[in-house]
């Protein structure tokens, strides 16, 4: 102290302050959709199951979905995908031409959760049979082809039973039963036993109550 008062320092105080720690959002909660296009159909045919899949770390992307189906006359062609970037998946489902008709359901299951579709389906009504032989003029002792469409109102039907018959007992079927190909068509042979006389005979194919005929003629011997 010199020559006078003495002279205040005000104190000066620091603070420290610790940041504050992030607090962590959590994820929305998983949500799973799934769908069938169409959600009817007929037998033989198929339908696009899909869905989406919404939330979790990673809001629906690259997420793994096991498929399921209660029906075992409706199959998936993939039972395990993997969602896109935006949370999506696809696959088909088809019913099995022996089907006759009834509702499956398809279960979508990932992350624990699970969503489902309904897919129903009956067979499709029979709307016209064609039936043609090739060649339609063939001697004794011989065979010819025999074949034809069955459809309905979508087309060509699969799977379906063609019941075959013959106007005389001297040409026979190799098959008298035979089931349509995935195209809808059908073949087998008729056999001319060496025993018919010169004649016309009416083939008749039936099927789903619908029917056509054409005619074989079966020339003389020599």
């Amino acid at each position: 102290m010199v020559g006078g008062a003495a002279v205040a320092v005000p104190a000066i105080v620091l603070t420290a302050t610790s940041p504050a720690l992030a607090e962590s959002v959590p994820s929305a909660p998983v949500t799973v959709t799934v769908s069938a296009n169409p959600s009817s159909v007929a037998t033989g045919r198929s339908t696009t199951i899909s869905g989406n899949v919404s939330g979790g770390a990673a809001n629906g992307a690259g997420q793994s979905v096991v498929l399921s189906s209660s029906d075992a006359n409706v199959t998936l062609a993939r039972t395990t995908l993997t969602t896109d970037a935006s949370g999506n998946f696809s696959t088909t489902a088809t019913v099995s031409e022996s089907a006759e008709s009834g509702t499956a359901s398809i279960t979508a299951t990932s992350g624990g959760v699970s969503a489902a579709t309904a897919v129903s389906y009956a067979a499709e009504a029979v709307t016209s049979v064609s039936i043609s032989v090739n060649p339609s003029m063939v001697p004794p002792d011989s065979a010819t082809s025999v074949s034809g469409t069955v459809s309905g109102a979508s087309g060509a039907l699969p799977g379906r039973k063609v019941n075959l018959s013959s106007s005389d007992g001297s040409v026979i079927f190799s098959d008298e039963s035979p089931v349509t190909d995935g195209s809808g068509n059908y073949s087998t042979d008729a056999i001319i036993l060496a025993s018919s006389p010169a004649q016309f005979v009416t083939f008749t194919a039936s099927s789903g109550g619908r029917s056509a005929s054409t005619t074989l003629e079966v020339t003389s011997p020599g």
